[in-house]
């Protein structure tokens, strides 16, 4: 069944895309964005955003996000985001905290501002004029994630991210076909390190 970010996405097919999509937390101010633009405000903290979010984003056609850091210091996968989506995903600042000091952020508010948890029907959702996703936003997180590794890999992008063969959890594998949170958990009885870029990512 569809969770909130698969009713994001059903969103999406009814609107012109952003030329750049901010994801921001709910709990901090919004940001202004320049006409073109998106912020998506997550409920209740983007820390609760999953592994495959830009990844799904990307399938979809969105071709520009950015991440803006989270007051409460609770953004687990946004390194991961960026890994996985390379070109695509980035920092909304890398000097500051704040987006006030940023020259796209200093433009009259103009872009789009949607709360994640307060989406209403586009104006072409009500006519039947959506554009086809290339995804089922239906899908649970997990099949979407799959199933937008897919339309990436035909389009000829390398994504290191697979189920596990084991607890089917969708991370960066190691060699033996396991995630790290197996390999932390003592789950691969043929690995006694974990290197730490994985352990960084395996982290929920």
């Amino acid at each position: 069944m569809a969770d909130l970010f698969g009713y994001f996405l059903n969103y999406l097919s009814g609107i012109d895309l952003p030329r750049c999509l901010y994801l921001s937390c709910s709990h901090d101010p919004e940001p202004p964005v320049a006409r073109g633009d998106m912020a998506l405000l997550w409920a209740p903290c983007l820390g609760e955003a999953s592994l495959g979010v830009c990844l799904q984003l990307q399938a979809c056609g969105v071709t520009s996000i950015e991440v803006l850091p989270c007051s409460r210091g609770r953004i687990t996968h946004a390194q991961a985001w960026l890994d996985l989506s390379p070109g695509v995903c980035h920092w909304a600042s890398s000097n500051s905290s704040t987006t006030s000091g940023l020259s796209r952020f200093s433009l009259p508010k103009k872009g789009a501002v949607v709360h994640l948890d307060r989406l209403a029907p586009s104006r072409r959702s009500l006519l039947g004029l959506q554009d086809p996703l290339p995804i089922d936003w239906r899908l649970n997180n997990q099949a979407r994630t799959v199933a937008a590794i897919g339309v990436l890999r035909r389009q000829g992008m390398e994504i290191p991210l697979e189920p596990c063969v084991r607890c089917q959890a969708l991370e960066v594998l190691d060699d033996m076909g396991l995630c790290a949170l197996c390999v932390a958990k003592g789950d691969n009885p043929f690995v006694s390190i974990v290197p730490p870029v994985l352990r960084d990512v395996g982290e929920r």
